[in-house]
């Protein structure tokens, strides 16, 4: 796979997540998608993946 086909794949994830989500949490989304976006352009989508799944910021988003 190759980084234009990963970074579609991260898009259309994140697409379905923001479809999925209350109104009042498409900002937070929006915002998480870019930063996310960011580590992945810098670091590529390996070490993006382990610094955000190793991270101590949390964000709790619960849905109903």
């Amino acid at each position: 796979m190759d980084t234009q086909e990963k970074t579609d794949l991260i898009n259309i994830v994140f697409q379905v997540i923001e479809e999925n989500v209350p109104i009042d949490c498409e900002d937070l989304i929006a915002d998480l998608r870019k930063k996310f976006m960011k580590d992945v352009r810098d670091l590529g989508l390996e070490k993006a993946l382990q610094k955000w799944l190793k991270s101590d910021n949390d964000v709790e988003i619960i849905t109903s």
